[in-house]
């Protein structure tokens, strides 16, 4: 007789998540000062409370965490780098 296999749920990384990350960019773009700070803090509780209630432990949601938060940081970074570079070809073709 085998042992029965125990269930795990295996929570997807969020920093793997592209569509929340490019929504979480664009929404914190559209917010400053202090309403962006707590914009930011909910919407990491709410990461958290989605991996706490899968059963994640506080070391992987940490993780899970602060890695979504450097996700979304490049993704600001891209978005502008992308702004920039489209100004900076549509001055150029305006100069011509």
């Amino acid at each position: 007789m085998t042992a029965p296999h125990a269930e795990t749920i295996v929570a997807f990384p969020f920093a793997g998540r592209r569509a929340a990350i490019r929504q979480a960019a664009a929404e914190l773009e559209g917010v400053h000062g202090e309403a962006a700070v707590l914009h930011w803090r909910a919407a990491c509780r709410t990461i958290a409370e989605d991996l706490r209630a899968l059963g994640c432990d506080e070391q992987e949601i940490h993780v899970q965490v602060m890695d979504f938060q450097a996700e979304v940081q490049l993704e600001m970074m891209r978005r502008y780098l992308d702004r920039k570079d489209g100004a900076e070809a549509l001055a150029e073709r305006s100069s011509l």
